[in-house]
């Protein structure tokens, strides 16, 4: 049986005793001053790691080598940076002040999977040379577990993603 998927009702941002909690803590105390600012009217979009052209996870040709997990590492929520361009513009014309929105794909993966899917050269980091190297990064790499629902944005927004998961939104971009 799949896990229960996060939905905004959730409590958001929980601490998981590591170095990424600096992060966790940055995002909640940014979200609540933003709700709790009374003079603003704001919405906060919960966005899954962003892949496509132009991120950290570009499949379009010549795209550096990309380091992965050894192993494929946690799973995470993704989303393609066009759908989320397109929720962002659906959150700013439908979107309820005071409300938060996940903006992730259908299907949460594991790096490796992503990485599988961008092809391209790849660089299998041993999990302890990850956190040695870059801490937060490892943290998110290795030792979450998070799968997110978009249910209110397709909702409250009428968004859905375009790309149903990272294997379709890599596909749509590699150029052949």
């Amino acid at each position: 049986m799949p896990a229960a998927r996060v939905t905004e009702e959730d409590p958001f941002g929980v601490r998981g005793g590591t170095v990424a909690d600096h992060v966790v803590t940055g995002l909640v105390e940014a979200e609540g001053r933003l709700f709790s600012a009374g003079h603003v009217a704001g919405i906060a979009l919960r966005y899954g790691i962003f892949y496509g052209p132009g991120t950290w996870f570009d499949p379009t040709p010549g795209s550096r080598a990309m380091p992965v997990p050894a192993g494929g590492g946690s799973v995470v929520p993704w989303v393609h940076v066009e759908d989320a361009a397109g929720a962002t513009v659906a959150a700013l014309t439908r979107g309820r002040a005071g409300e938060a929105y996940n903006v992730v794909d259908d299907r949460p993966s594991h790096w490796g999977e992503l990485a599988a899917a961008r092809g391209g050269r790849r660089v299998l980091v041993p999990g302890w040379a990850l956190r040695l190297a870059v801490p937060y990064l490892g943290a998110l790499m290795l030792g979450t577990r998070l799968r997110v629902s978009h249910e209110k944005a397709t909702r409250e927004l009428g968004w859905n993603p375009g790309h149903r998961d990272h294997r379709s939104g890599m596909a749509a971009v590699r150029v052949p």
